[in-house]
């Protein structure tokens, strides 16, 4: 069986700072085109098929930006279609397992799964029931803590609460632990120690054979826009399943981590 996500942390949600910090999603954005020409260089897509979902509160439209540069990499890239995402149901799981079939079935090809935030507890659960039609897995600022949100910011916690109040009565809850394991395909947890929505240690998955953990920086509501977070897609994406390594920094960044540079590890 794959194995469990690791236990709960000893504190609960982000820290003030960082959740204060949260307006450098616009410095992010402004990164995003400057470090496009150097993005471009990474792997290419030959028409993989990928399937990206967004977070909480979001639709497709928060993932218009990364589904056009990995077009521009070559991928086959596709949107969940359910308009927002205000929670997690057995409805919309249950139009994700036909999407994803539906990929499946039209490409020929498994299909890479891209989760955002609550998107990625969806993929999450998509890589676990559906292995055989799911290429790779790759979270980002995903929490691995449900049906009762832990780790996450108050305002946020309630606002989920109002939206889903009755969230652990859902037919995608009863009788089911989908969400709970490493999935035994390739699978990358984005996260950051910056995240001022999500405490960064709900979203640590269980490392070791495929799975691994990536640290970014920067915020959570930059992570659509990060240039990090794009040169991790693209390079994960890019990997060859049966010759699957752990993520490297490139160059100068690789070193820079490996002095002291970036202290609050």
């Amino acid at each position: 069986m794959p194995s469990k996500s690791h236990g709960e942390p000893v504190n609960s949600g982000p820290s003030i700072i960082n959740s204060l910090l949260e307006f450098r999603a616009g410095l992010e954005a402004c990164a995003l085109p400057y470090a496009l020409p150097l993005l471009m260089r990474a792997g290419r897509g030959d028409g993989k098929p990928v399937l990206l979902i967004p977070g909480f509160t979001s639709s497709d439209n928060a993932t218009y930006f990364v589904r056009r540069y990995l077009q521009r990499l070559g991928y086959d890239v596709y949107g969940w279609q359910l308009g927002t995402n205000n929670g997690l149901s057995a409805e919309n799981f249950e139009a994700l397992e036909r999407r994803l079939a539906a990929i499946y079935q039209d490409t020929g090809r498994r299909v890479s799964l891209v989760g955002w935030s609550l998107g990625g507890f969806y993929a999450r659960a998509l890589a676990n029931k559906h292995s055989p039609m799911v290429a790779k897995l790759i979270t980002v600022g995903t929490t691995f803590s449900m049906p009762t949100p832990r780790g996450v910011n108050r305002v946020i916690n309630r606002l989920y609460g109002h939206l889903n109040p009755y969230q652990q009565m859902d037919e995608f809850f009863i009788g089911s632990d989908l969400w709970e394991y490493t999935p035994a395909v390739p699978s990358t947890s984005i996260y950051s120690k910056g995240d001022g929505v999500n405490n960064w240690q709900y979203c640590l998955d269980s490392e070791g054979g495929l799975s691994e953990n990536v640290r970014v920086w920067g915020s959570y509501s930059g992570m659509t826009v990060n240039p990090l977070v794009y040169h991790v897609l693209a390079d994960r994406l890019a990997q060859d399943p049966a010759r699957w390594r752990a993520y490297r920094l490139p160059g100068v960044l690789h070193r820079v981590k490996s002095g002291t540079a970036f202290a609050d590890e």
